[in-house]
């Protein structure tokens, strides 16, 4: 089954090819342009260098957030475009738990932390064994960095954070407690490749009219209407 993963939850949007459980292609983008402007170039030459035609597709899995507002707006909107007019299938992938799959190597817990902005971070755990999800231990949420803190500290397992919201308030996370390490940089975006390993391991396909973003909070121009 050939799968396309389109991931534009950060400012480094990400796509891949896979062909079965082989890894095709995978580009990650830098941070110059944005998704709008680069998204369909961007397939299009990934299909082109694989020397794949768009009726190769069989699938899409898509990123479907928390992240980037405008990111995830044009990555699911694209998706669906292209599933509907593929005539393929389409698969909404959580942004915390394809970021927890590239340390799904650790066995014990992995906690997912996307910076939210605002001085919040998005969050979510995650326990693998073997390489594969056991169960979630966090379900997603938004927190300031202390309070996600605090909730980490009361728990007694071996735990890897990883994530730019994880880096981003090291100096928080790295004085819980020394059961708590931060990943690496390399491992702090969400991949491509990793949407399409949970989007065939579920098998679980998304509706393409009622498929939406999942943004978790209120966006900065709700915020700021409100006060």
């Amino acid at each position: 089954m050939n799968f396309l993963g389109i991931d534009t939850t950060s400012r480094m949007g990400s796509i891949a090819l896979c062909q079965d459980d082989h890894l095709i292609m995978q580009e990650q983008q830098g941070v110059v342009g944005n998704h709008t402007s680069r998204l369909l170039t961007s397939i299009d030459h990934l299909l082109r260098t694989a020397d794949w035609k768009k009726n190769d597709i069989d699938a899409i899995a898509v990123a479907i957030g928390p992240g980037s507002f405008t990111g995830l707006r044009v990555g699911l909107a694209t998706a669906k475009g292209m599933a509907f007019a593929l005539n393929c299938s389409l698969i909404g992938i959580s942004s915390l738990k394809s970021l927890a799959f590239n340390a799904r190597c650790f066995t014990g817990k992995v906690v997912s932390i996307i910076d939210a902005r605002r001085k919040e971070i998005y969050a979510a755990g995650y326990e693998f064994k073997d390489h594969s999800l056991v169960k979630t231990c966090l379900d997603e949420c938004v927190h300031c960095p202390k309070k996600l803190a605090d909730k980490l500290n009361s728990w007694n397992d071996n735990v890897l954070l990883v994530g730019d919201g994880a880096l981003a308030y090291a100096d928080i996370f790295s004085t819980i407690n020394d059961r708590i390490a931060i990943a690496s940089p390399s491992m702090a975006l969400p991949q491509a490749y990793q949407l399409i390993q949970i989007a065939r391991e579920s098998d679980e396909y998304s509706d393409l009219c009622a498929l939406a973003p999942n943004y978790i909070r209120q966006s900065d121009a709700e915020i700021g209407f409100k006060g």
